[in-house]
């Protein structure tokens, strides 16, 4: 009996690693730019003061949801990593992080810290996403949060499809400057929108990678080993 349970946790861990190694999560948020000034002209218009404020924006973040520091229980998951997480032991689980204004797009990195935390423990409903990079005289950061007390945002696990409204409670930071220390924009984001969902193309079909390939044939033919013992004993 032992090893038969033995067997069965084996065979849905391996399914569950190959399940989460194919499937990096994109989250997009939409909205309009609370304040903010680009002397820059990164997005196209021009350098005023306070010229980007208004204007629409679309956020989009990639996650690997196996890579980082990961904290996982019923209605939480949480994964951060970069240079400031555990003495820089772990990789950022954002892959990407862009920021579009009149159809200008500017890349932020999170070698110093990225993040993607989903919350919907007992009065909590919590959505963030973060990407830090500093260097001397340089920094880029891109963090938007929706948080509320109560649970109006449910979360069942990471690879949910959410489309979802927002009002209050929502908020984000955008700002980057050069290692010359030029600065080039920054302001506050007032996201309307977030959108959670596989990263992945399914058009054509995917082919999965090999290595996802293999976990999932070892853990169904655990599974199938499992189940004939189930009927020899």
């Amino acid at each position: 009996m032992k090893r038969s349970n033995c067997l069965a946790a084996l065979a849905a861990l391996l399914l569950l690693v190959g399940a989460l190694s194919a499937n990096n999560i994109r989250i997009e948020w939409t909205g309009t730019v609370l304040n903010g000034t680009d002397v820059s002209n990164t997005f196209g218009l021009g350098v005023n003061a306070n010229n980007l404020t208004g204007e629409s924006f679309t956020v989009e973040f990639i996650v690997d949801p196996t890579q980082g520091y990961i904290q996982s229980s019923p209605n939480f998951y949480s994964a951060t990593g970069g240079t400031d997480v555990g003495g820089g032991g772990y990789l950022s689980p954002v892959l990407s992080a862009s920021l579009t204004i009149n159809g200008q797009s500017y890349s932020f990195q999170s070698n110093t810290y990225g993040g993607y935390i989903r919350d919907a423990t007992l009065n909590r409903s919590e959505i963030l996403t973060h990407a830090d990079h500093k260097q001397i005289h340089a920094t880029d950061r891109l963090f938007i949060w929706v948080f509320l007390n109560n649970n109006s945002i449910p979360f069942t696990d990471i690879n949910e499809n959410l489309d979802l409204a927002l009002g209050a409670g929502a908020t984000g930071v955008f700002q980057a400057s050069t290692p010359n220390d030029a600065f080039l924009f920054s302001g506050n984001l007032t996201p309307t929108r977030v959108r959670i969902g596989s990263a992945d193309v399914v058009d054509p079909p995917d082919v999965p990678e090999p290595s996802t390939t293999l976990l999932m044939a070892a853990g169904i033919g655990v599974l199938f080993g499992y189940r004939r013992l189930r009927r020899v004993a």
